[in-house]
């Protein structure tokens, strides 16, 4: 896997491609940088070998790859090569972590998104939030995570909803490796290690120091494994509905010519049948 870096906000590429902009049908959407509504297109390069391909998303975006303006439309991107897009700074990795060591993360594992944590975030529906959900049920500023000593410390704003590994929560709790945030339909993982596949059995105690149910808690898998179940799970539910589609679409379409052909027979049957009485009555 590869990724792609701004800010606070770490992108994984692939499958398929990325777009980035200032519109809302961007798949990367950043304001405030003087982007174009399509500005980039990136995708990981045909046959891997670690490189990806970024391209023009209109005729009039500029892209700069290490301070030169990229010519012809398109170009390579090599490990920790910088992108300018506007005034917007991104770079390609490796690895989510970069070289960054002992940082915190939330990993958002609906959209498949790492999000850096800093000394203090916001979650919410405005444009300003760190991390930006277009969900009607989220607020304009629905939660923060602010960083407290050496833990990072939960705060939902108002009466927002936000529940941690499954318990609603409406007052400060500090966050525990492997803990999971919930906010509408989405869920973030806390993590300092986003390279571990350990597994945390441990259950999670909320802010009075009474312990979850196990049920709640759940035992949690960290990022390479969750990455590889929810890319399955993701798989398996494509199939299983491609499947299901075309078996519908065969079963109406035989139904449909069954339905012809008896409602063909049907007119011959009754003129056979009306026939015998008519040659009768010449008689």
């Amino acid at each position: 896997m590869t990724y792609l870096a701004f800010g606070t906000t770490v992108r994984q590429l692939g499958p398929g491609v990325l777009t980035i902009g200032s519109a809302p049908e961007a798949g990367w959407r950043v304001l405030g940088h003087g982007l174009e509504p399509r500005h980039a297109i990136v995708s990981q390069e045909t046959g891997w070998g670690g490189r990806a391909l970024i391209e023009r998303g209109s005729p009039s975006a500029v892209i700069v790859v290490n301070g030169v303006e990229v010519s012809g439309g398109r170009a390579t991107l090599e490990f920790d090569d910088i992108v300018r897009l506007g005034t917007a700074e991104f770079t390609y990795r490796r690895t989510g972590l970069g070289t960054a060591k002992g940082g915190a993360y939330l990993k958002d594992r609906r959209r498949n998104r790492v999000y850096l944590l800093t000394e203090h975030i916001t979650i919410g529906r405005d444009p300003s939030s760190t991390i930006v959900m277009k969900d009607v049920d989220v607020s304009r500023t629905h939660a923060e995570i602010f960083k407290e000593a050496d833990a990072f410390v939960l705060r939902p704003h108002g009466v927002s909803v936000v529940s941690l590994n499954g318990v609603r929560v409406s007052r400060n709790a500090t966050l525990r490796e492997g803990d999971d945030i919930s906010i509408a339909d989405s869920t973030f993982r806390f993590t300092t290690d986003l390279g571990s596949s350990a597994v945390s059995v441990e259950p999670r105690r909320d802010t009075d120091g009474r312990a979850v149910p196990r049920g709640l808690s759940a035992q949690t898998m960290f990022m390479g494994a969750v990455e590889a179940r929810d890319f399955q799970e993701r798989s398996i539910k494509k199939k299983l509905t491609r499947g299901l589609a075309v078996t519908l679409t065969i079963v109406a379409v035989a139904v449909s010519l069954f339905w012809l052909a008896f409602s063909a027979r049907r007119p011959s049957a009754a003129l056979r049948h009306r026939h015998p009485a008519t040659a009768a009555a010449t008689r």
